[in-house]
């Protein structure tokens, strides 16, 4: 029977079990109901004994009478411990009562009281009262010994659970809990045993008292072990003298250890059992229920801790599955971004430079109509990756499409964003060309493309090949790109960040370690925008334009980024 209690001024929480053996239907009155179940001779002593261990935050343990749900009063060893948060802070009391059995009268009816100090002596004490019952001093000592059991061993569940409470590792709760079984039950030999997969036996996952070679050893289930067998009939299973045993086989194990008396309990875990916890000794021993009942719970501690553990990696695999299933969305929403948007840059940049060079009035239509029907698609291609990326990125649809917007249609409204701030080519629409023509410096600016694709490298070719100011370079793979910066010295690298070899993103960082290409600005090219923008800026980028993009940004980036 377990409660809880705050730090506040709230009533304490009984919990269902609490409330039946009281007779309680209402939570709300719980709390006084416990109260004056409690024998009145009693209440003085739990109190004193429940404050000394509230101002001094320590575990209480303390024995009085209560009276059950029948009318009866019976005896019960309550205890309770101050539960403490991360920082050392008490935020709550957990507790429980459990009834003791005490020899000869147990109970007495209402308005036959008991000392509190002086429960009923048992029938083999010297002397006894004048009523007839047998004096108390002898049937003190034995329910004191009853009380201290049964708080050790309550004790000794309170730790295993606060041990799994604090996310401790399934093998080491099966070794805290076979060592705390041993300890409190006075040296016994103790097992956790699982069932394995086949079901056809039960490994040693736990041992406390065995020899360590006994660890993973595999015990036979079904009538062929007194584990297999506790499986088999569902419940506890106690066997007083191995050598009359004739409900099972006595395992191999067992035999050669030597065991005599033994306790074999369930762990219930949701679905199916675990397996079973085991105790045994190696003189004659008569388990009482309470040994039975501790046993169990303690195996009831691990079954909560097993399932919990369960639970979480059953979230955790859905996690990961879920993250994959993202990764895999961003990924063939980069494969699409980049599929679709490299023929249309080729197609919208060639475009651009028809309309350049003078056409007829009836080529200028036609251009212009094709320059149209291309926005035209990249504006479709741009809301159809819109909402797609909205499903797969964290931030809000708003933002992505905001941004989204601000990158690849050239809204003239100002960006909101850290990431429409820092893009430079697709961004805001420049003045129209022509450009005035700059004046030639002495020796070409060299200007090193890394490319991978045929068209577009064209394009930039043609946009380029009447600008005697500038000197291209190309490569089409990171490790040439990363060669010719070194013997080339470009005054400024276009970077695309899809190469056959390596990404973009690595191209960089071996950019800004070599010392003597850490200044040069390097402005990234790609037909996808998001998370990557932000890192290719945060590794040193000095600029990103996206693709398809127009002539005129294309050379408002080489003149924004090149020295001089």
């Amino acid at each position: 029977m377990a409660w809880s209690l705050g730090t506040g001024n709230q009533a304490p929480f009984l919990n269902a079990c609490f409330r039946q053996f009281l007779g309680i239907e209402n939570q709300t009155a719980a709390a006084e109901l416990w109260f004056e179940s409690i024998h009145p001779d009693d209440r003085s002593v739990r109190d004193q004994v429940i404050q000394s261990a509230r101002n001094a935050l320590s575990l209480y343990r303390v024995s009085y009478r209560l009276r059950r749900a029948d009318g009866c009063f019976c005896w019960v060893a309550e205890s309770g411990s101050p539960q403490k948060n991360e920082l050392g802070i008490v935020e709550n009391w957990l507790g429980g009562v459990i009834p003791i059995e005490a020899p000869g009268p147990e109970s007495l009816r209402g308005g036959q009281t008991v000392s509190a100090s002086a429960p009923p002596k048992s029938p083999d004490s010297q002397g006894s009262s004048e009523n007839g019952l047998p004096s108390r001093a002898g049937e003190s000592v034995l329910s004191r010994n009853a009380i201290q059991e049964r708080a050790k061993q309550q004790e000794a569940v309170a730790n295993l659970g606060q041990q799994a409470l604090s996310g401790a590792t399934l093998t080491d709760l099966f070794r805290s809990a076979t060592d705390l079984v041993r300890s409190t039950l006075d040296g016994l030999l103790c097992a956790v045993l699982q069932t394995m997969e086949d079901g056809a036996a039960l490994g040693v996952v736990g041992i406390s008292g065995w020899p360590d070679t006994d660890a993973g050893t595999r015990i036979p289930a079904g009538s062929s072990s007194q584990s297999g067998y506790t499986l088999m009939v569902g419940g506890p299973v106690v066997v007083e003298d191995m050598a009359t045993e004739t409900r099972f086989e006595i395992s191999e194990p067992v035999r050669r250890i030597g065991a005599v008396s033994a306790i074999t309990v369930i762990i219930q875990t949701e679905g199916s059992p675990f397996g079973v916890l085991s105790a045994m000794s190696m003189q004659p021993r008569a388990f009482t229920k309470d040994d039975v009942h501790f046993l169990q719970a303690i195996a009831n501690v691990l079954a909560a801790a097993i399932d919990r553990q369960r639970a979480e990696e059953r979230i955790r695999l859905a996690q990961e599955k879920a993250e994959a299933a993202s990764r895999a969305k961003s990924e063939f929403l980069s494969r699409m971004s980049h599929e679709l948007r490299t023929p249309l840059n080729a197609i919208l940049g060639f475009t651009q430079l028809l309309e350049i060079d003078q056409p007829t009035p009836s080529q200028a239509e036609s251009i212009a109509h094709i320059l149209k029907a291309g926005r035209q698609l990249l504006s479709f291609i741009n809301e159809v990756l819109s909402v797609a990326r909205n499903y797969a990125d964290a931030v809000s649809p708003e933002a992505n499409e905001t941004a989204l917007r601000q990158v690849l249609l050239g809204d003239s409204s100002p960006p909101k964003t850290s990431l429409g701030r820092t893009l430079q080519g697709g961004q805001q629409r420049a003045p129209e060309f022509p450009r005035p023509q700059p004046q030639i410096p002495a020796a070409p600016r060299k200007i090193l493309y890394v490319e991978d694709q045929e068209l577009n490298l064209r394009l930039v070719e043609r946009i380029l090949q009447n600008r005697q100011e500038y000197r291209l370079l190309s490569a089409p793979r990171g490790e040439l790109a990363l060669e010719m910066a070194k013997n080339e010295r470009p005054d400024l690298i276009l970077l695309d960040l899809n190469l056959p070899d390596m990404t973009g993103e690595a191209v960089l960082c071996h950019l800004k370690q070599a010392p003597e290409l850490r200044a040069t600005p390097v402005v990234m090219l790609s037909a996808m925008v998001g998370e990557r923008v932000e890192s290719a800026l945060a590794l040193g980028a000095a600029g990103y334009l996206t693709k398809p993009y127009r002539v005129p940004d294309f050379f408002a980036v080489l003149e924004e980024n090149l020295p001089g």
